[in-house]
């Protein structure tokens, strides 16, 4: 999950989510994701590979899942916790802990703890 080799992408939802959400929206900032792109994650940029190699958009595909959700029954709430826990993973891809004295460590504070802290509590 964290790290691919090069030219290889991660999971295909991160870079749809990003992507497929219009930017300054009401939706983008409740999923603690205004400001953000895809070169802003660790999990997203790390194999320096952001397009598909068979040319599809992500913004498409990102349309077509939403549509797939509300087809099977998902409820606009049942998605927005979906999406939220994705987001989860993208901001947590960001943390990095650093070890402190005996066995304790500290979290590098950065955008993507607060978005984390309001996302799971």
């Amino acid at each position: 999950l964290i790290r691919q080799a090069e030219g290889e992408r991660n999971f295909h939802i991160f870079y749809e989510l990003l992507c497929g959400l219009k930017a300054r929206t009401t939706e983008r900032k409740e999923l603690y994701l205004h400001g953000f792109g895809i070169h802003d994650f660790r999990i997203t940029c790390e194999s320096g590979t952001f397009d598909r190699r068979d040319g599809v958009k992500d913004s498409n595909t990102f349309s077509s899942l939403r549509c797939a959700m509300n087809t099977v029954g998902f409820s606009d709430d049942e998605i927005m916790r979906i999406l939220l826990v994705i987001s989860g993973l993208l901001h947590m891809s960001n943390l990095s802990f650093l070890e402190s004295s005996g066995d304790s460590v500290t979290v590098n504070e950065s955008n993507s703890l607060e978005c984390l802290l309001n996302i799971f509590g």
